[in-house]
């Protein structure tokens, strides 16, 4: 939800100079606590540093880019885009990291936006740009030319939703592509190549009823969405398990988080570590959760003269002679036609306890299955391995596989160097889905240490590993 309340935007300069005024951030938090009656009695935020922004992004189509995406050059990251969504104009903005405006897509009214990298289409890997189109009831799927750095449609104008208000997409290790939307009622969609080399989609059965959710991110490593549900907090939902909802931070509590609660984004570090980043916008502000359970809350930043802030994006990784080692984006809703970048590392300089490592995460090198999704009237894998559920294991998880038919299965746990630790499955298993517990032991019943390890499944001639995340 938005704030009703309008005001004229002072200069920056006016704003960085008015301290006796009230400052636009009193302004949202007035504005949210009047609109869903969270924040009484009043309560007082304490200081939180401020970043400046060191690139912007607008063009004479835009007029609120409230949501964004980043794609990040499979050759050269220096030519990675921005990618940004606007719902009032209703186009697609396509930006360079220097904020040239490289593509206009005029479309409907389209919702937030997402990217994966590397999925199956038309017998080449590509890299697929999806949002949701709010007046249409659709989900739009385009995939990204490198050659050109354009955006290129390519689903069949058939993947409906209903009413749909926010979006994510979510690629587990098990390799199939999913996209999570609704509105009130949130459904999950399995994305997956056509007859024709295109794509289409259908609903999974999942589903989860909840208030006003905009914000929505998937983590790819541990098979879970977050979501922020506006005047309430976040949300931690298993993508594969819709009864599995844990609410892990709530809006008005001590960690700074604020209603309403929009843009939600990952920071990735290693042992399943790294960062929930959410967009307090009534606050004008972000608060920083840890990734690992029980996300316990790391502080809070705010990036110069941007206010009531809708979507934001991180990647931790070096693009460019700029963001040496990653940027975060943010809309500005002072200045909503606007989107600006921060460099990653001075936000980590501002917030103690987070975590920077710009060599581990690489979106384009996160999967790992050799399943793939269907294609038209094809059969599906004859075996599937299913991302672990929870992951980070602590103290144990539960591993399932598909077969279509009765088959030899050896499922077996791995360290990082290939060598075997734990076999938990062993023989001919008859059709259907099976489910294993592993309590992060090897063979011997030995406790594992913290880290990453590896699930390989070998069944009815399908190899396919998924990672699993040991945290204690």
């Amino acid at each position: 939800m938005s704030c009703s309340i309008r005001r004229s935007q002072p200069s920056r300069s006016s704003r960085r100079r008015g301290a006796a005024a009230i400052r636009p951030q009193a302004w949202g938090a007035l504005c949210a606590g009047v609109a869903v009656g969270l924040l009484s009695p009043v309560q007082t935020l304490s200081a939180a540093p401020t970043v400046v922004p060191v690139q912007t992004f607008t063009s004479p189509q835009a007029v609120d880019q409230d949501d964004m995406c980043l794609w990040v050059h499979p050759q050269d990251p220096a030519l990675s885009l921005v990618i940004g969504s606007d719902k009032a104009a209703g186009y697609v903005l396509v930006y360079d990291l220097e904020g040239n405006l490289r593509q206009s897509i005029h479309t409907g009214q389209p919702g937030n936006i997402d990217v994966r990298y590397g999925i199956p289409l038309a017998g080449q890997c590509v890299d697929l740009v999806a949002f949701n189109e709010r007046d249409e009831r659709l989900i739009r799927v385009y995939r990204v030319d490198p050659s050109t750095r354009t955006l290129v449609r390519v689903d069949d104008g058939a993947i409906t939703t209903g009413s749909n208000y926010g979006f994510t997409l979510h690629r587990p290790m098990e390799g199939s592509l999913y996209a999570t939307t609704g509105s009130g009622i949130l459904r999950q969609y399995l994305l997956f190549e056509n007859a024709t080399g295109g794509i289409s989609g259908t609903a999974t059965g999942w589903s989860l009823e909840r208030g006003t959710v905009e914000g929505m991110v998937g983590d790819d490593e541990t098979g879970f969405v977050y979501l922020s549900e506006e005047a309430v907090g976040i949300w931690k939902v298993s993508a594969f398990d819709d009864s599995l909802a844990t609410l892990i931070a709530q809006a008005g509590d001590s960690s700074g988080l604020w209603s309403d609660v929009e843009g939600i984004t990952i920071h990735y570090a290693p042992l399943g570590g790294g960062s929930i980043i959410a967009s307090s916008q009534g606050a004008s502000r972000f608060t920083v959760f840890d990734r690992l359970p029980p996300h316990a809350p790391v502080g809070n930043f705010q990036l110069d003269d941007v206010t009531s802030t809708d979507g934001i994006d991180v990647l931790n990784m070096s693009l460019n002679g700029v963001f040496t080692a990653g940027i975060f984006l943010a809309h500005d809703g002072g200045n909503p036609s606007t989107m600006v970048a921060a460099k990653w590392e001075d936000i980590v300089a501002v917030v103690p306890g987070m975590q920077n490592d710009p060599q581990y995460w690489d979106p384009r090198a996160c999967q790992t299955s050799s399943t793939t999704p269907p294609r038209g009237a094809a059969p599906v894998a004859r075996a599937v391995l299913h991302p672990n559920s929870p992951n980070p294991v602590n103290p144990s998880t539960r591993i399932r596989f598909t077969l279509q038919e009765n088959s030899a299965v050896r499922l077996a746990v791995h360290d990082l160097q290939g060598r075997r630790l734990a076999l938990l499955a062993d023989g001919v298993h008859a059709a259907g889905t099976h489910s294993i517990e592993w309590r992060a032991a090897d063979a011997q019943g030995t406790k594992l240490p913290s880290g990453v390890y590896v699930c390989r499944l070998e069944a009815s001639g399908v190899q396919a590993s998924i990672k699993l995340v040991v945290a204690k």
